[in-house]
């Protein structure tokens, strides 16, 4: 009695517990197929990529007669939150009902989990010239591995054991471009033996840093292209680009980029002044020395003389000094006798 009650209780604490994560956040609706002329694909709804988890303020939890019961309410249109995987931003979508139809939106939903979707993305990063990736025309950095019709794809090694799987034969992938913003299925076939390292022959990224980007608006610039242009660049011709926009033609609108005028104090009646031209100025060096300086070393250098040799007191003027002795006035020494030097 007491086992068949501990498993009673087994069953309905997997059962709610399973029912809270069907209810989670990060769960919604996800749109699996858009008809062509349906009110879906004329508001932009994708298929596979985009998740319906709210609908005119309610949040959705998985209940379809919920679900059901606020279109019932709605009159002409409704607007719904969706999230989408392409850089995982939520955005508001108006339709409009038609209820002339059995099938009001044009779609058709299925409750998923919305963080195995954003897992199970591979970034295709370097491709080796002549690899089965190569051959398949997947171009580095910009493509995606987002699914296979071959089966569900959840994991990091998901991709790696479906590789495996199909060794020498054909595989078939989904590959999402977001420079283009366009997704297209692939068929390659996996082997070891192409001449280079690996099964497809190119590097792949996983994880949060590989996440689907939001897609650009256009082709990315190429070398040479013009990012951008200036619309209130004065054009060649006056009367050109008229018919897109009106360039006040103004001289007093724009100024150019020019030098700003100085006005010096002397000049300041002037109506007009002309812009100043500025030159570098070097100062002129004397080459004059100060004469006390040549005093002082004048004075220490007698004071040294006197210190040292007792030598005279030169004259303050060098003009004065007197001539040398000549040589007739010089005695001559006597000369010394041989006789008095001694061998050693």
């Amino acid at each position: 009695m007491f086992g068949s009650f501990k498993n009673f209780l087994k069953e309905k604490t997997a059962a709610l517990g399973g029912l809270q994560r069907e209810h989670s956040d990060n769960c919604g609706f996800r749109v699996v197929n858009v008809e062509v002329d349906g009110s879906a694909a004329s508001a932009g709804i994708e298929p596979y990529y985009d998740f319906i988890i709210g609908a005119n303020g309610y949040q959705l939890d998985g209940d379809q007669n919920k679900f059901k019961a606020i279109l019932l309410q709605a009159v002409d249109n409704i607007t719904l939150q969706v999230f989408s995987l392409k850089g995982q931003t939520t955005r508001s979508v108006t339709l409009d009902i038609l209820l002339d139809e059995n099938d009001k939106l044009g779609m058709t939903l299925q409750w998923a989990d919305i963080t195995p979707a954003l897992e199970s993305v591979w970034h295709i990063l370097d491709v080796i010239e002549g690899s089965p990736m190569d051959k398949a025309n997947v171009v580095g950095y910009e493509d995606f591995i987002v699914g296979t019709p071959e089966g569900v794809m959840n994991g990091e090694r998901a991709l790696g054991d479906l590789i495996e799987t199909h060794l020498n034969r054909p595989l078939r992938l989904y590959i999402y471009n977001w420079y283009r913003d366009s997704t297209r299925q692939v068929t390659i076939i996996p082997n070891k033996q192409w001449g280079g390292n690996g099964a497809i022959g190119c590097g792949v990224g996983y994880g949060a840093l590989h996440r689907l980007p939001t897609p650009l608006s256009g082709p990315p610039p190429q070398p040479g292209d013009i990012a951008f242009t200036n619309p209130l660049a004065q054009a060649e011709s006056p009367n050109e680009h008229s018919s897109n926009f009106n360039v006040n033609t103004d001289e007093n609108l724009f100024v150019p980029a020019e030098p700003p005028m100085v006005v010096l104090p002397h000049q300041q009646t002037s109506a007009s002044s002309p812009i100043p031209q500025y030159q570098q100025r070097h100062k002129k060096r004397s080459a004059r020395i100060d004469t006390s300086i040549e005093d002082y070393l004048r004075e220490e250098e007698i004071n040294s003389r006197k210190n040292d040799h007792g030598a005279p007191e030169l004259p303050a003027d060098p003009s004065t000094i007197p001539p040398p002795p000549s040589i007739s006035s010089v005695t001559k020494p006597s000369s010394v006798s041989t006789s008095s030097i001694g061998s050693i």
